[in-house]
């Protein structure tokens, strides 16, 4: 709980460093050093399991986990803003300020134990995340994306809270064990809490972007400014999976419902069509942020074979938490890429061309690049091998062989286009506008620390898998 408030007032102090006209980079180091001490009040907090707010708000392992790598998540990516805010001198404390408080709303969705506390812990989230869409005024693509998003954000979020109004009006409670509680004393399925259910599904759905709720997702990252692109494919991400695996595990979806088997098959549907369009269309994507967006599509079917086949499997939740660090650290990597590119050839818009001859141009950048997208494509040693495998893992407990059988396939489809992306940085001849890139420092601890963990926690699995 110390970390939300430490964060909460980091956000309103940045707020004030723009009145006080404080400099770009004293800001950064004041938020990176509010964060490194939200994860040190996160690891102080370790086995206290204390509920706040008459039991609105859980601060257990689970959600100090979740919360530690979304923290971990924005270190990362406020690193590499010393960079890309460098020629900024107006409104970077208020996309500072917003960021934080987009984070904070994250953290407060995970730890939500009451449907009125999530809900707020969303609004404070989403709307932040809309103004930052649109941030780049002079852009007309991010004023397209931020209307965009609003637009369909707010649909989602309306069909999330009318089906938490059914379910209050099936159970009179908001608190998720109550509602387990009473769920499991119905005789019959009750029709309200059904549809309640599957409202909320549908709106949690549109957040992780899971197909067919997923057409948003290539306007709004390619439109969006790179560095909430990042967030948006990161910590958002894991807020809403996180959140999505609290909800569906404390309400016992499957057991009050007394249709386990149908639920299966629903997700099993959705995980199958999520993967084949994500993974299919990202084959006839040429801008370089587009393609990365329907890579995420196809990153969260790979994620529903472990949220939507829960098992009692006690390394489960460690899986889930393994997949989305891996995934984090990897599309961290890649986007602090694309920030190289764009600064130094001014361009809005990144294109696969622009990676033509990257790899004799700029040959340390080219192999980060490359190890990430290997990690995203799930190639051993690298971590995002071991996050596949243990998705794998939990559906074939379930007996859906069938399904992994098409999360092989598709794998095979992603790696196509990924090394399609490094087919052209070393085989293919650099274009005229191809030199050698200037790498700052705060791009190039970035790209190095993120590259040495994915190998490190691809080796060692075990440092992330026996955290809960």
């Amino acid at each position: 709980m110390k970390t939300i408030i430490l964060i909460s007032i980091v956000g309103i102090a940045s707020l004030f460093g723009g009145i006080f006209n404080v400099k770009n980079a004293i800001l950064l180091i004041f938020i990176l050093i509010g964060l490194i001490l939200g994860v040190i009040f996160n690891i102080n907090d370790w086995n206290t399991s204390i509920k706040y707010f008459n039991e609105m708000i859980w601060y257990d392992n689970y959600t100090i986990v979740f919360s530690s790598a979304m923290i971990i998540a924005s270190i990362f990516i406020f690193l590499t803003c010393f960079s890309y805010y460098k020629k900024e001198f107006q409104h970077t404390s208020d996309i500072y300020g917003l960021v934080l408080f987009m984070l904070v709303g994250g953290i407060v969705m995970i730890a939500a134990f009451n449907f009125v506390m999530f809900f707020i812990g969303l609004e404070i989230l989403s709307i932040s995340l809309y103004i930052l869409t649109g941030s780049n005024r002079k852009n007309k693509l991010s004023n397209e994306a931020s209307l965009k998003y609003f637009l369909t954000g707010s649909m989602a979020s309306g069909i999330l809270l009318f089906g938490i109004a059914l379910v209050y009006g099936a159970t009179t409670s908001f608190n998720f064990q109550q509602i387990s509680q009473k769920a499991s004393t119905f005789t019959a399925t009750s029709p309200l809490l059904s549809i309640g259910y599957l409202l909320i599904t549908v709106g949690f759905l549109f957040k992780i972007s899971a197909v067919p709720f997923h057409t948003w997702t290539p306007d709004v990252y390619e439109g969006s400014p790179t560095i909430i692109t990042m967030f948006m494919a990161t910590v958002v991400k894991t807020a809403a999976v996180g959140s999505f695996l609290r909800f569906l595990w404390l309400a016992k979806l499957s057991e009050a419902l007394s249709f386990s088997h149908e639920w299966e098959i629903i997700f099993s549907i959705i995980a199958t069509a999520t993967l084949l369009i994500g993974n299919i269309t990202a084959l006839y994507q040429t801008n370089l942020k587009r393609l990365l967006a329907y890579s995420s599509i196809s990153h969260i079917g790979y994620l529903l074979l472990g949220v939507g086949f829960m098992n009692n499997n006690p390394q489960f939740f460690n899986w889930i938490v393994y997949y989305l660090i891996a995934y984090s650290l990897a599309t961290i990597a890649v986007f602090t890429v694309i920030l190289v590119i764009k600064d130094n050839k001014n361009k809005v818009s990144i294109e696969l061309e622009d990676l033509s001859g990257l790899g004799k141009t700029n040959p340390v950048l080219s192999f980060i690049l490359s190890l990430s997208l290997f990690s995203l494509a799930g190639i051993p040693p690298l971590a995002g091998f071991m996050a596949k495998y243990y998705m794998f893992t939990i559906a074939l407990e379930k007996n859906y062989l069938w399904l992994v059988i098409i999360a092989v396939i598709t794998s095979t489809v992603g790696l196509y286009y990924y090394i399609r992306l490094i087919n052209r940085m070393y085989r293919e001849d650099a274009s005229t506008s191809t030199t050698q890139l200037n790498i700052t420092r705060p791009y190039y601890i970035v790209l190095i620390i993120t590259s040495i963990l994915l190998v490190i926690v691809g080796l060692f699995p075990q440092l992330i898998t026996h955290l809960l």
